[in-house]
């Protein structure tokens, strides 16, 4: 690898996927947090403000995902040269994707299936308590394992992409972008980790208020409209508590992508000599000799 082929336009990549990230956070945070802030206070909410508040457009939705995933190949897949951490991020994104496709399909293939017991159950032998007790908390339990293996893997990925971009930094001396990189790292594994935890008791609670009103919810009479209150008064601390964790995750997301445009942009501007080529050689080489250990 000589000085010619060193670039860091992976990092430029990845800085504008996570970019994208952030601003779809912001986008469906600032109208889904809309509508939860008013469900969590009790506040008349008409069916057009629903509509309005909670949805962003499936093609948009689209669009983000393709461009942020070609960007994360992009950049990871021309830095994998660099160092090998970049490679171990790249085979768990890759990762990551399958395992998405994988949590489509079991999500829809456990809703129908759920779908077609209820209808079954209802056909013959009317609403059984048991039976949609267990089913509830199988489709809650399925989503719920998928979600914390979903945040798992992308802790693992994006941790791997800050080792590498801190190795890079480190070899090039800058300490102080090395040190800020560092603390990036600590600040996300954990913040990461609290939301999983948050989102799982969140849903969790809010199951558990559901299964309490489900039947007079499903019933007929005035006796919905005052199950359904209840229920949305049940549920309201565990609204905020996902509310909570949507924010750290922006705020995360943010620190990670400032942090990351901030190395790119540093970088961009360093020019490389041959020696500090020798290096990032010799660092790249240990890496993968500890990997293979």
């Amino acid at each position: 690898m000589g000085k010619q082929e060193i670039n860091f336009d992976g990092l430029k990549y990845i800085s504008i996927a996570i970019w994208l990230e952030v601003g779809y956070i912001l986008i469906n945070g600032m109208t889904g947090l809309f509508t939860l802030l008013q469900i969590a206070a009790m506040s008349e909410i008409s069916q057009g403000a629903l509509l309005f508040t909670t949805k962003v457009a499936p093609d948009i939705i689209l669009l983000i995902f393709i461009a942020n995933t070609i960007l994360y190949i992009m950049g990871l897949n021309g830095l994998g040269k660099l160092n090998p951490y970049y490679k171990k991020a790249f085979k768990f994104y890759i990762g990551y994707l399958v395992f998405l496709v994988l949590s489509v399909i079991t999500i829809f293939v456990v809703l129908v299936t759920a779908g077609e017991f209820i209808f079954l159950v209802f056909k013959t032998s009317g609403i059984n308590n048991t039976a949609m007790n267990v089913l509830s908390w199988i489709v809650v339990f399925t989503m719920l394992a998928m979600q914390v293996a979903g945040n798992a893997i992308n802790i693992i990925y994006m941790r791997n992409i800050l080792f590498g971009t801190r190795r890079v930094v480190d070899v090039l001396g800058g300490q102080g972008l090395a040190y800020n990189l560092t603390i990036t790292e600590r600040i996300y594994r954990i913040a990461m980790i609290v939301t999983t935890v948050m989102e799982v008791v969140g849903v969790t609670g809010m199951t558990f208020v559901l299964k309490k009103y489900f039947l007079k919810i499903a019933g007929e009479g005035a006796d919905v409209f005052v199950a359904l209150y209840s229920a949305l008064r049940g549920m309201q601390g565990f609204f905020f508590l996902l509310i909570v964790a949507y924010i750290i995750v922006f705020i995360i997301r943010t620190i990670f992508a400032i942090r990351l445009t901030q190395t790119y942009v540093d970088l961009s501007k360093h020019e490389l000599n041959e020696e500090e080529v020798a290096v990032l050689l010799e660092d790249k080489q240990a890496v993968q000799e500890a990997f293979e250990a």
